[in-house]
């Protein structure tokens, strides 16, 4: 019980030196003028200091450490903590000098690279207790391009106040639970300490945002839920298909929406807003309600992709459930919008 208690406050005063530290980046980016200036893509309406996340990444690298000094396995954290703090000072960069895009993703393939060397790939797939298929190699390449996927999968979905903080916040707490019941209580630490972290920032980001994530943070995160997903696949027999349930929803959307777009033949990469949760923005919706719609759906999708990693014949149903509730709440969104832009087409009419 001492043990608890004693996490619980630790865990408490991150989120106390988190806000405190989000504050003092606040002040000290709007002086450097490190801006988020709004455009006619933007789901803000005034210029906003963008960076923020650096708080978040920043603790969580320094836990890491920390934790490399006194683990009986070190080499794990240290190797963790690296390209960790690899992946942040690019983003970074790119929050202040705005890379271009070919070299960005060239050091993110090289990074994605040397994390798989470093840690691991995913070897299989399992999708019942008895059953799964081995990748091999090809493996290899899906654990590379499925890292640098995330974490600008998770950049994507950084558009509206307080989402992807909200997101890290239950992926981090549920992958905690899952090292701490499968052994690993150093990683479990970890993934506290960024779910705390993460609250602290959500404090100074919930609408309205006093501060953006920026890349480093959104981008920081999503590789650090990409090499989770490798660690506890590999030390801890996670099935994949349980931590992609658990972060379906941002899944989800993203890659709806790139398919819509695909569909209507507009560009891929170009910037935009035709996220599912910038649509109900613009169809009126406040980002504080966009986001607690989407904390629900989050929360749900935690609990299902826990009963699959431990009832593991309903990996697969489970995961088809989520995958047909995905397509329903998209269809849904849509006709939302669709009804709510025809509202507003009809009273400039009249």
């Amino acid at each position: 019980m001492s043990t608890i208690l004693i996490n619980i406050v630790c865990l408490s005063l991150v989120v106390g030196l988190a806000y405190k530290l989000v504050g003092c980046l606040v002040v000290w980016l709007t002086q450097r003028q490190l801006m988020d200036v709004p455009n006619e893509r933007s789901s803000h309406t005034i210029a906003t200091p963008r960076g923020g996340g650096l708080v978040i990444i920043g603790l969580g690298i320094a836990a890491v450490l920390l934790i490399a000094i006194q683990s009986p396995t070190p080499k794990l954290f240290a190797i963790v903590a690296l390209l960790w703090a690899g992946w942040a000072y690019l983003s970074w960069a790119d929050d202040t000098l705005n890379l271009p895009a070919k070299q960005r993703f060239s050091i993110q393939f090289g990074l994605a690279i040397a994390s798989v060397v470093l840690i691991g790939w995913i070897s299989d797939l399992q999708w019942s207790q008895h059953n799964s298929v081995e990748l091999g190699g090809f493996g290899v390449v899906v654990s590379v391009i499925g890292l640098v996927w995330i974490a600008n999968l998770y950049n994507f979905m950084d558009g509206i106040d307080g989402m992807a903080a909200s997101q890290a916040i239950i992926a981090s707490i549920t992958f905690g639970f899952w090292f701490f019941a499968h052994g690993g209580n150093e990683l479990a630490l970890v993934s506290w300490i960024v779910a705390a972290a993460s609250y602290g920032f959500l404090l100074h980001n919930w609408q309205p945002a006093k501060v953006f994530m920026g890349d480093v943070g959104s981008i920081g995160l999503g590789v650090f839920f990409g090499l989770l997903l490798i660690i506890a696949h590999n030390r801890y027999a996670v099935p994949v298909l349980s931590s992609v349930i658990l972060m379906f929803v941002f899944i989800a959307d993203t890659m709806l929406t790139l398919a819509r777009r695909a569909l209507h033949r507009e560009p891929l990469l170009q910037a935009h807003r035709s996220h599912y949760y910038q649509r109900l923005v613009i169809a009126g919706c406040s980002h504080r309600q966009v986001v607690l719609i989407y904390i629900a759906a989050m929360i749900v999708c935690s609990l299902a992709a826990t009963v699959a990693l431990y009832n593991r014949d309903l990996l697969l149903p489970i995961f088809a459930v989520v995958v047909v509730a995905s397509l329903f709440s998209a269809a849904l969104c849509a006709q939302y919008a669709k009804a709510k832009q025809r509202a507003v087409d009809s009273d400039r009419k009249t």
